[in-house]
């Protein structure tokens, strides 16, 4: 199950967008359509203003999207449908798919906003709730709009068979030429958080602190039995050189080898040593 709610994105209404429901095609591939309001962005008052718009002409996307400030604000629920299409005939283009999000981006089709835009951690949770439903990182009808002029391809077969990233323009029974000649490439790109972080549930995340709690009090504890172990090898190196006695130094250098190696593996510093003079066997233990 991908991410019905966006954590980081504003609450816009009450959560319910008026006419929407249930997907009619659940076993279709999951997608998402780029659209453009065609006004104002940069501020607060913009972005609400516009918010409050579209509820009240009922044409509201899942997403609202300022590309100026990051602002990031959702209307409804990802997996209902939202009221930012027209259908073409019987096909309720709303409704195609697993998920149909929906996305205004409050630029202008005229003047692509990636060629401005500032995405930040707002965009980056935006695709990564995308990604989480299995939207594939692709435009299937090719593509978008260049013009109001340009007649982009709106395939109705292409529509209801794949997945992946769609304009406004490339909706069959749809006659808008939004986005506009947006870059898809730098798009997709900017949904990458520089240091990968990857969504995670609440209790996946609390599981993980808690591995990486061991993880790090165990690095300590080899730390302490390695610190140990050093201060073992030193003695026993002292006593060797103040021994008066005739002691294979060879077998003691590979006795001291084989312990440390054994004891690192097992992770512990209960260090046997066994070393051999020319005439007897003598345990030395530490």
């Amino acid at each position: 199950m991908g991410e019905i709610w966006i954590p980081e994105a504003e609450r816009l209404g009450d959560g319910v967008i008026a006419g929407a429901g249930a997907m009619d095609a659940p076993n279709a591939p999951p997608r998402v359509v780029w659209h453009t309001t065609e006004g104002s962005s940069g501020t607060s008052a913009a972005f609400h203003g516009t918010a409050d718009y579209l509820m009240e002409e009922n044409y509201e996307p899942h997403i609202l999207y300022d590309p100026i400030t990051d602002q990031l604000g959702q209307f409804g629920p990802l997996n209902q449908s939202a009221k930012a299409l027209a259908n073409a005939g019987s096909v309720r283009t709303n409704r195609t798919g697993r998920v149909c999000i929906q996305i205004e981006v409050m630029a202008k089709a005229g003047t692509p906003f990636t060629g401005y835009w500032r995405p930040g951690k707002n965009f980056r949770a935006l695709l990564r709730a995308i990604r989480s439903w299995g939207v594939p990182d692709e435009w299937p009808a090719g593509r978008l709009a260049q013009s109001y002029s340009d007649d982009s391809p709106r395939p109705l077969t292409i529509w209801q068979t794949r997945g992946g990233h769609y304009g406004h323009s490339n909706i069959p029974g749809n006659d808008h030429w939004d986005p506009g000649a947006i870059d898809t490439a730098a798009l997709l790109a900017a949904g990458t958080d520089p240091t990968k972080e990857t969504f995670m549930l609440p209790e996946e995340k609390k599981w993980m602190e808690g591995w990486f709690g061991a993880l790090n009090a165990m690095a300590w504890g080899n730390k302490n039995d390695i610190a140990a172990l050093a201060g073992t090898i030193t003695a026993l190196t002292k006593l060797l050189a103040a021994a008066d006695n005739d002691l294979d130094e060879a077998a003691i250098a590979t006795a001291v080898e084989q312990a440390v190696a054994k004891a690192l593996r097992e992770n512990t510093v209960d260090v046997d040593v066994t070393v051999h003079d020319k005439t007897a066997t003598t345990p030395k233990a530490s």
